[in-house]
């Protein structure tokens, strides 16, 4: 008999037993959404020689206001560096200017008279100049490994004329539910196929590829032979896994050479999970509750997607409750679905009725609030931690400082 386990034991050991894909190249274009997977470099200066940051005169020297400067020439972005007399050069963003040009005045700021200008204001020295290398050296560090690709990431990288990347692959990922009692939405039915829907959705938010496999029979030779001729990374299902009568999920699993890693851990809700492996391929079976499945695939699979792709498995932060909640002490940790807000401080409000059945408040959450299990009352301005809902990249609309984050080796 398999031993029942603590949530922190069973986290611990999916994070041990699921392993980083090996990393592909791609070009820079196709990596958005994707996660570097070696430490990325800068292979040029920038800029790569003074450039003005505005449209204006760029200067020899600081002036004051009433100054006059002659026009010796003009300087467009693009253009190539070339040699200039000293005096007003007229200059675009971006543009080029000579290793002596001090200062750039704003267009806004110069009346222009013939071949002269009159300064309107006051430039200081340095004042909208972008000296060489300002920005960042070559072979400074640009993004580490574990980086999501944003925009943002994929503009720097391409100004430093990175064409392509190494990024880690996205992992395949296998989804099939079991129980004849379900049906999948817009069939006949009266149960229909939330859980799956769950995992799927859960799977794709961490840049997975997903097949579904649909509804396989309660059937320990016809699961196994799905587990078996599945060709994926990691394979899910959803029900099958508790101890009733048609639960034969583990029993496919023993028959398709899979180990079994844990089942069954000590948490509400999703306490019949279950985790097994053969070779580098992942199984993870979780229940047949919509909200169960979820949280457990919010927790779990994600982790798992996660570290294959080089992002730190977990992320919890602290927040203030906004009210009280009661619950009933048990011997499992409980993750309540809670909607996370924040307004000078991150605040949360668990949500009423967390039945495992019901999926309406898992929809409507975005963080779970983490309970030990001997924890009965949540009283108003009491300090937890809770786990904001994310996929491969942070909800940074929180803005946590760096001391704040709680690796998953520190989280217990």
């Amino acid at each position: 008999m398999l031993e029942y386990i603590p949530f922190e034991k069973a986290f611990e050991m999916v994070k041990k037993e699921t392993k980083e894909l090996k990393p592909e190249k791609v070009p820079l274009l196709s990596s958005l959404g994707r996660v570097l997977a070696v430490d990325v470099t800068s292979k040029v200066d920038f800029p790569p020689h003074p450039t003005s940051a505005v449209d204006g005169f760029a200067l020899p020297k600081a002036g004051k206001s009433g100054e006059r400067f002659r026009i010796v020439g003009k300087s467009l972005t693009g253009e190539p560096p070339k040699k200039f007399r000293r005096g007003a050069i007229e200059v675009s963003t971006g543009a080029f200017i000579p290793e002596w040009a001090l200062c750039v005045i704003m267009k806004e700021y110069v009346e222009r008279r013939g071949n002269e200008i009159v300064l309107g204001k006051d430039c200081r020295e340095g004042e909208n100049v972008n000296t060489r290398a300002s920005i960042f050296r070559r072979g400074e560090m640009l993004a580490r490994k574990g980086t999501y690709i944003d925009a943002g990431i994929l503009a720097l990288l391409s100004s430093t004329n990175f064409s392509w990347v190494y990024v880690y692959p996205r992992p395949r990922v296998f989804v099939f539910a079991t129980g004849s009692e379900i049906s999948d939405p817009g069939e006949e039915g009266e149960i229909f196929n939330a859980s799956a829907m769950a995992a799927i959705g859960a799977a794709r938010e961490c840049g997975a590829e997903v097949i579904y496999g649909g509804i396989v029979e309660d059937s320990p030779e016809r699961i196994s032979k799905v587990v078996r001729e599945t060709r994926a990374d990691v394979i899910v299902s959803t029900g099958g896994v508790s101890v009733g009568e048609v639960d034969f999920v583990m029993e496919a699993l023993q028959e398709a050479g899979f180990e079994i890693i844990f089942w069954k851990v000590k948490q509400k809700p999703g306490k019949p999970l279950l985790f097994a492996k053969k070779g580098d391929r992942i199984f993870l079976g979780l229940p047949g509750y919509p909200a169960s499945a979820a949280t457990n695939a919010e927790i779990y699979l994600k982790a798992i997607l996660r570290k294959m792709q080089g992002v730190e498995p977990f992320y919890v932060t602290r927040a203030v409750s906004m009210s009280d909640y009661t619950r009933r002490p048990r011997e499992r940790t409980e993750f309540a679905r809670a909607v996370l807000t924040f307004d000078r401080e991150l605040m949360f409000e668990i949500i009423e009725n967390q039945l495992s059945a019901n999926p309406k408040n898992f929809a409507y959450a975005n963080s779970l609030v983490i309970l030990p299990p001997e924890k009965e009352r949540v009283k108003r301005g009491e300090v937890l931690r809770v786990i904001p809902k994310w996929g491969l990249r942070r909800a940074v609309v929180f803005h946590p400082r760096r001391e704040e984050l709680i690796k998953s080796e520190d989280l217990f």
